[in-house]
């Protein structure tokens, strides 16, 4: 094993070697704690301000929605803006929301309308609605942070919009026709009021039952065809041989959806005649 000889004492080289390296270490150890408390003293102001906490923001208020020909039309008082405690905050757009009851039974919100790059505070949007019901609508403000993300604020109050009940077709009736079932109605009368919207179609619909009018299984109401305001007939060319079904006719008035109008008694597709 070679030796060396330091400050007149005769040593292992290998021992001299590790004594080094360990005087390294420690020199490279103390470089890092003296730079790791420089980032500290660094990026410390900036977590005391803003920590793992979010900017104080503000809801619209004055929320009010009108049902019109086109939809509903909303409008609200933008939501104030204040950049504070570290944090720029601008407000890029806006987010409608609409109650939604979920098919589980949970409840929930929908969103109508989104937009990141529109702050105007009226909105019409047209969402697709029964009548005779009422909604529940709200406004949520879209918010930049510092210029790295985009976060939604607290929610408006809400307002609630009444969907009256529509005219309807009537006096429905079907009959084995040359080509078909002929499936015929008196058009709704439209006794409407001007803000509300007017009819832009008719949908016939139709149901699978047995001969009394009871669905067969895995049936359900599916729909034909969309006509026209001034259709008052229809012929059912797809019926199956021998099979019964109800009819329904529903009034379409823009974005909301009339009841079905529907048969009270099936009518049966004959079977072809069979010659000798």
């Amino acid at each position: 094993m070679s030796k060396i000889v330091v400050a007149g004492r005769v040593v292992n080289k290998m021992a001299v070697r590790i004594a080094m390296s360990n005087v390294c270490m420690r020199r490279s150890a103390k470089r890092f704690a003296v730079l790791g408390l420089l980032l500290i003293g660094l990026c410390l102001p900036q977590a005391i301000t803003q920590g793992t906490s979010h900017p104080d923001l503000s809801a619209p208020t004055g929320f009010t929605g009108t049902l019109k020909t086109s939809g509903i039309e909303f409008s609200w008082t933008a939501p104030t803006v204040e950049s504070s405690g570290g944090f720029e905050i601008e407000l890029v757009g806006y987010m409608i929301q609409r109650a939604y009851q979920f098919a589980d039974g949970s409840a929930g919100w929908t969103v109508e309308y989104e937009s990141s790059s529109d702050t105007g505070t009226s909105q019409t949007v047209s969402p697709t609605l029964a009548e005779d019901s009422d909604y529940d609508f709200r406004v949520i403000g879209i918010f930049r942070i510092n210029d790295s993300y985009n976060r939604r604020g607290p929610a408006s109050s809400t307002v609630t919009i009444t969907i009256p009940a529509t005219p309807s077709a009537s006096n429905l009736t079907a009959a084995v026709g040359d080509d078909g079932m002929d499936v015929s109605w008196t058009a709704p009368s439209l006794s409407w009021l001007s803000n509300l919207p007017s009819l832009t179609s008719i949908v016939v619909e139709r149901l699978e039952t047995d001969a009394d009018g009871v669905a067969v299984a895995g049936a359900s109401w599916t729909e034909l065809t969309t006509l026209g305001t001034s259709a008052t007939s229809y012929t059912d060319t797809t019926g199956g041989s021998g099979s019964s079904y109800l009819y329904g006719v529903r009034s379409v008035y823009d974005f909301v959806r009339g009841d079905r109008v529907e048969m009270s008694t099936p009518v049966a597709v004959p079977l072809p005649v069979v010659s000798d």
